[in-house]
């Protein structure tokens, strides 16, 4: 057989210093990512949401491959629409979560946020959302209310009862909410709280 190559000693010197080059080339983006993004919330005024999404997002650039950065700069653009009847800023919204979403699609409050934001604009890809949501973190409240108001958008009014049932399961304060005085809910109140009791009934039957 043949012997093998003897290496330069030099060579075999300088493998450990390449490996640390090597290392800390592909270290510094995630460095320089980080600062960015701790530096934006530290120095941004709490109530300028769009300025600091918009300088998470240079965090989002220097690391692109990290979702936390594109999650947290959507969620600074849904809480800056809420109250805003303002289709384009949830449209950037959406569009901001969904390069998260690329990402790593199991994230639950990435996928419950973009049914709250496409709730007033098309109940449909809501309720896909509110879907995945709850069947990522079933006991999440919140996602079935809002799957039962997608439901009611889409003029399923069987799947929104069953949805506002199991509301009432996991988040058992709402049966407290005035959501219920109000419509659409108060249609539904009586259909809803009974198929909460069945569901309370079949869980203390089989714990």
């Amino acid at each position: 057989t043949a012997a093998l190559p003897v290496l330069p000693w030099r060579l075999i010197a300088s493998i450990p210093a390449l490996a640390g080059l090597a290392a800390l080339a592909a270290l510094v983006p995630h460095w320089r990512a980080h600062q960015l993004y701790w530096d934006a919330l530290a120095t941004t005024p709490a109530a300028e949401r769009i300025p600091l999404a918009q300088r998470i997002l240079g965090a989002a650039e220097v690391a692109p491959w990290n979702s936390h950065y594109y999650a947290a700069a959507g969620f600074q653009l849904a809480l800056a629409s809420t109250g805003r009847d303002d289709p384009k800023l949830r449209d950037l919204a959406r569009n901001v979560l969904r390069q998260s979403l690329a990402l790593d699609p199991s994230q639950e409050p990435v996928h419950a946020t973009l049914g709250w934001l496409w709730l007033p604009d098309d109940p449909a890809p809501a309720r896909r959302h509110f879907e995945t949501a709850r069947h990522l973190l079933p006991d999440r409240p919140s996602n079935n209310f809002g799957l039962a108001l997608a439901c009611l958008g889409e003029n399923d009014t069987a799947a929104a009862v069953h949805s506002l049932a199991l509301e009432l399961l996991v988040n058992p304060f709402f049966v407290c909410s005035p959501y219920w005085r109000q419509p659409p809910l108060m249609e539904y109140r009586e259909a809803a709280y009974a198929r909460w009791e069945l569901h309370m009934a079949n869980a203390l039957d089989d714990p």
